[in-house]
């Protein structure tokens, strides 16, 4: 199971970041909108992360206490979503 939810193991061309990269907040985020949610690792699979070969099927389901990154309905733009609020 990747760090942030995703199970990568059902997406093969799924970007993962480097295990070197930070997952943990290095200052503990106050809400869930806050920006210290971002880590090295969840910045570095935003970067990598490609909408077009997104899977619909839960590929963007994340426990609710976790950031993740998914995408709009049609593709074309990509989020960081920190926890549910």
């Amino acid at each position: 199971m990747h760090p942030y939810g995703r199970d990568t193991a059902s997406l093969a061309a799924s970007p993962t970041p480097e295990p070197s990269l930070a997952t943990d907040p290095s200052v503990a985020p106050t809400n869930a909108s806050d920006d210290a949610w971002i880590t090295p690792a969840l910045q570095s699979l935003y970067d990598t992360f490609d909408c077009a070969a997104n899977e619909t099927g839960g590929a963007n389901v994340a426990p609710a206490a976790e950031p993740l990154v998914t995408c709009d309905d049609n593709g074309a733009f990509k989020y960081i979503l920190g926890p549910v609020e």
